[in-house]
């Protein structure tokens, strides 16, 4: 929607409906991600502050087949294949989907200025329902 380098304001004219905002920030800053929703005629105001970060640990994910969305802590980063996304070291929770496709989730702990490689193979989904007695 807008790129900024200075603390001002970007303004833009968005559709109703849900949102994902994704604030990237220089090595010096982390990345804020939100999710929010504009109702019709209506208006919304956010004010980001940006974590300051010591780390600089890097994410790269794929997956097989490519496209697949992929959310970090339950915000959507991005798809795949989504390399260098800069975040806080410390315990994230991840999930890979696509349509059709079993979702991969898992919680990772991440080292301080370290580089991770995170690749998964998605299974298909089965149509074939299981009768248990």
């Amino acid at each position: 929607i807008g790129e900024s380098n200075t603390r001002e304001k970007l303004f833009t004219h968005i559709l109703p409906g849900h949102h994902e905002l994704i604030v990237k920030g220089s090595k010096k800053y982390g990345t804020y991600v939100s999710g929010f929703d504009i109702k019709p005629a209506g208006m919304l105001t956010k004010t980001i502050f940006l974590p300051e970060i010591n780390a600089n640990t890097i994410l790269n994910f794929d997956s097989e087949p490519e496209g697949a969305d992929i959310y970090l802590d339950g915000h959507f980063i991005g798809k795949t294949p989504l390399l260098n996304f800069h975040i806080q070291f410390g315990k994230h929770n991840i999930r890979i989907e696509k349509a059709g496709y079993l979702p991969y989730i898992v919680q990772k702990s991440f080292e301080n200025s370290q580089s991770y490689a995170i690749q998964y193979n998605l299974e298909p989904q089965s149509n074939q329902i299981q009768y248990i007695e």
